[in-house]
């Protein structure tokens, strides 16, 4: 699914301010590596149909990032439990998780130049969590998992899919921001890079 480029059945935007949070301000970008731009700052958009992103089992996040300002979280469930969230802290980027309270995931080695376009991607299959910087493996955590215990999952949570954060200090572009429900494998992140 590509988040940005599809509407709701009903028409209208996919995507609403979040509540009790500062809003957001999104417009337009126009960059020929990314059409179909968007640049987010402050605040937090929260997508509108809640059970479309209950994937659980395996789970492919990937987009195109320019960070712009700050640090900020770009994509994902996060309320404390099975959750997940695409970000970047200190200028680097992180895919966070919190498996029963274990909370852990990859961050990249190397920060982000501010102002040019990423590509980011991030997999979850059950037993790896992988980053992947312009279709390049940068870094990998397996889920911590206790002997005999069953493989984690990301929970289903009535929660909303966010992108952007509450804090009013950051600002991003973001295009081509994709959702899969299977951990894809290496060549198919490769080639979403392109």
């Amino acid at each position: 699914i590509n988040l940005l480029a599809e509407s709701p059945p009903a028409g209208g935007s996919p995507w609403t301010f979040a509540p009790n949070k500062p809003a957001a301000t999104v417009h337009p970008i126009t960059d020929g590596r990314a059409p179909d731009a968007v640049e987010v700052a402050g605040g937090g958009l929260v997508a509108r149909d809640t059970t479309r992103f209950n994937y659980d089992a395996e789970l492919t996040v990937a987009c195109r990032l320019k960070p712009l300002e700050g640090d900020g979280f770009v994509i994902g469930k996060w309320y404390g439990g099975d959750s997940y969230l695409l970000g970047w802290n200190n200028g680097r980027v992180t895919f966070a998780t919190s498996f029963g309270g274990n909370v852990g995931g990859p961050t990249a080695s190397a920060p982000l130049p501010a102002g040019q376009w990423r590509h980011v991607a991030a997999t979850f299959d059950g037993r790896t969590v992988r980053l992947y910087l312009d279709g390049r493996l940068a870094a990998q955590e397996p889920v911590p998992t206790a002997p005999g215990q069953p493989v984690p999952r990301l929970a289903r949570s009535p929660l909303p899919l966010g992108i952007g954060n509450a804090h009013a200090t950051f600002r991003l572009g973001l295009a081509e921001i994709r959702l899969y429900d299977v951990a894809l494998k290496p060549e198919d992140v490769a080639r979403l890079a392109d």
